[in-house]
């Protein structure tokens, strides 16, 4: 129907739709920005990006009123900035370190790369693990979404073993 996502941006949402054979991002450059680039976005182009929002609408009716404040960003960009910092921190074992890995893993995620999520949520349940406290927590939300992937690849054994691992650290952390 509509492959797509949702989350909290600031005090608004921001709504992200994959749109089958979409136009390469900075075409014109060998498809890479500028090196001073940071986080422009692309021309709106709500014709084309009309059906797919309008579809994402019906799913979700209650934000069909609140209007759209901007349109395109780069998720692979954000992506290769994830992976990039998350390779420096290799050596380093913060939950800083950790979260990094962890939004690695929800973009690749949201660009249905399975197998690059499961291993960089993996990473960041390695470290959260080292800490007490709320990095459980978030370790525990990792293990949610691997079982959640896992699910989704029909390996009902991995997903059950992500949930119950994922149960069991949110019942540790209720107890702390």
């Amino acid at each position: 129907y509509v492959t797509s996502y949702y989350r909290q941006e600031q005090k608004g949402g921001l709504i992200g739709v994959y749109e089958p054979n979409c136009r390469e991002a900075w075409a014109d450059r060998g498809g890479y920005p500028e090196w001073d680039s940071e986080s422009e976005l692309f021309e709106e182009d709500l014709d084309r990006a009309a059906p797919w929002m309008e579809r994402w609408f019906e799913r979700m009716p209650m934000f069909e009123k609140a209007g759209i404040k901007r349109i395109e960003g780069d998720v692979q960009g954000a992506l290769d900035i994830y992976l990039e910092a998350a390779s420096i921190c290799e050596s380093v074992v913060t939950v800083e370190c950790a979260d990094v890995h962890y939004e690695a893993a929800g973009i690749a995620y949201e660009r249905m790369d399975r197998d690059l999520a499961i291993a960089e949520y993996g990473k960041a349940v390695d470290i959260y693990l080292r800490f007490d406290g709320n990095a459980r927590a978030k370790a525990a939300v990792a293990l949610n979404a691997v079982g959640v992937m896992y699910r989704e690849m029909a390996d009902k054994t991995k997903a059950r073993n992500a949930f119950e691992q994922a149960l069991q650290l949110s019942l540790i952390h209720i107890s702390e």
